[in-house]
């Protein structure tokens, strides 16, 4: 999980007991809001461009986002 998420194994600790269940529970829960954040960050930035004329859209995306 720490390798996964970015979390330390002293973070993970301080939650308490947690059996292998549980963590994987933990683990699911974090991986689906990144996977939420991730796809409501492409729509967000999708909403904003459409001021951008569409063929200009890839060139301004590369800019902002490299």
């Amino acid at each position: 999980m720490c390798r996964e998420t970015g979390i330390d194994r002293a973070t993970i600790a301080g939650l308490g007991d947690l059996d292998v269940d549980d963590i994987d529970r933990l683990r699911e829960a974090f991986l689906a809001a990144q996977r939420k954040r991730d796809a409501d960050l492409t729509a967000a930035t999708e909403d904003g461009l459409r001021v951008v004329p569409r063929l200009l859209r890839p060139a301004i995306k590369k800019i902002l986002f490299g």
